[in-house]
C-alpha cells in the first residue's frame, strides 16, 4: 500500500499571520487536528493540536495575540508514491504523528499516524509510543545530513523564508 491510498486532501488552510485562535476556530469547526500554515500561497508548516500544548501553552499568552507563525511546526514531508512502511518509519524516526504528502513538488494534503496504524508493526508502534520528544524547540531531523534539526530562518519583517539545517545548510 502506498501513501496514496490514505492521503487526506481537504486540509483546513490559514496564513502566517492568522491568530492561533482563529486557527483553533477552524480546527474546532472543521473537527480535525491540523491546519497547513500558507505564506504567499505556498505551505510552509501546520499548527496541529501538539504544536499548540508544546509551542502555544509555553508562551502564556492570549491566543488572539499569537500568530500560526509563532506556534507552527515545518511539515515533514512524504512522496505520496513512498510504502506505508516507509511513512511509518519517517513518523517513528522523528517522533512525530503526521505527514505532509507532496507529489512532484505540490503538496496534496497529509496523512496521520492513526491512519497508518492498522499497516505499522507492533514493535514500531511500542517504539513510537515510547517515544519521549525531542530537544525543545526543535521537531525535524535534517533529511539531507540526518545529524542536526531543522530551524526556522525568518527575516526581520517576520516574514518566514525557509527551514534550514545549521549544520550542511539543506533548506525545505
Amino acid at each position: 500500500m502506498r501513501v496514496r491510498d490514505l492521503i487526506i486532501e481537504d486540509i483546513p488552510k490559514a496564513d502566517v499571520s492568522t491568530s492561533i485562535l482563529d486557527a483553533c476556530t477552524i480546527m474546532i469547526e472543521r473537527r480535525v487536528t491540523g491546519v497547513a500554515v500558507y505564506q504567499d500561497g505556498q505551505p510552509i508548516g501546520m499548527v496541529t493540536e501538539r504544536s499548540l500544548l508544546r509551542r502555544f501553552v509555553p508562551l502564556n499568552k492570549p491566543p488572539d495575540k499569537v500568530s500560526c507563525r509563532e506556534v507552527m511546526v515545518p511539515m515533514l514531508k512524504v512522496s505520496s508514491k513512498a510504502t506505508v512502511r516507509d511513512a511509518v518509519d519517517l513518523l517513528i524516526k522523528n517522533g512525530r504523528t503526521r505527514l505532509a504528502v507532496y507529489n512532484d513538488g505540490e503538496f496534496k494534503g497529509w496523512v496521520l499516524l492513526s491512519d497508518l496504524v492498522p499497516y505499522a508493526m507492533k514493535r514500531d508502534m511500542i517504539h513510537m509510543f515510547g517515544f519521549h520528544g525531542m530537544e525543545k524547540g526543535h521537531d525535524i531531523m535534517c533529511p539531507s545530513c540526518q545529524s542536526e534539526y531543522l530551524a526556522m530562518s525568518v527575516m526581520e519583517d517576520g516574514v518566514t523564508v525557509r527551514w534550514e539545517c545549521p549544520k550542511c545548510g539543506h533548506t525545505e
